[in-house]
């Protein structure tokens, strides 16, 4: 008959080929503290990154900056209707913290700042233009609704499903063209960030 193993001893036998790399471990707390000290700046305008490496040896240094990277640049992505400059300027602001060419990045980011505004505006356009060469046919779906209900029916364009579909189809298609731009300024910056 077969020798009985408790739970822990299955886990110790297949546990026991499997080594602890505490270089990878401590490297990825410095890289969530840089995470943690973008998030903090981001969200507290009276926040500043002095002193943010403090204290800490150049390989720790290298990781916080890593993390400090990598939420600065998530914190890069298409703006919503309304632009809100100084979230931009803030995350500036903390690249400037870790990228040494600081005049190189200035001018990306007054590009970028440039390219979020034609986006919005762009969007805006392109919205009211949907709206202006769907009116007739709501307008035709209002007439047909109001004889069919004897009473006058007023629509909201965002509440017919074609007209919807039709405004998502096309910004998703405008808004990819500007996703791609934004992937090669992400790209830039990280060349930049390298260096």
């Amino acid at each position: 008959m077969g020798e009985i193993k408790s739970a822990l001893e299955i886990a110790l036998e297949k546990t026991m080929g499997i080594s602890v790399d505490k270089q990878s471990i401590e490297a990825d707390e410095y890289v969530k503290m840089g995470k943690k000290i973008i998030s903090g700046f981001l969200n507290d305008d009276e926040a500043d990154l002095d002193g943010c490496f403090k204290g800490l040896e150049k390989k720790q240094v290298e990781w916080v900056r890593g993390g400090m990277f990598r939420a600065l640049l998530a914190n890069l992505f298409l703006p919503n209707d309304t632009y809100v400059s100084s979230n931009l300027k803030r995350v500036e602001e903390g690249f400037l913290k870790i990228i040494t060419n600081t005049k190189k990045l200035k001018l990306l980011f007054n590009q970028l700042e440039s390219f979020f505004s034609e986006y919005i505006d762009g969007r805006k356009r392109l919205r009211e233009q949907i709206e202006a060469q769907y009116a007739p046919r709501l307008r035709q779906k209002e007439e047909a609704m109001s004889k069919q209900f004897k009473t006058p029916v007023r629509l909201d364009p965002e509440s017919d499903p074609e007209f919807k579909k039709i405004l998502s189809k096309t910004v998703s298609q405008f808004e990819g063209r500007y996703k791609s731009v934004l992937e090669q300024v992400k790209g830039e910056l990280e060349i930049m960030f390298k260096e």
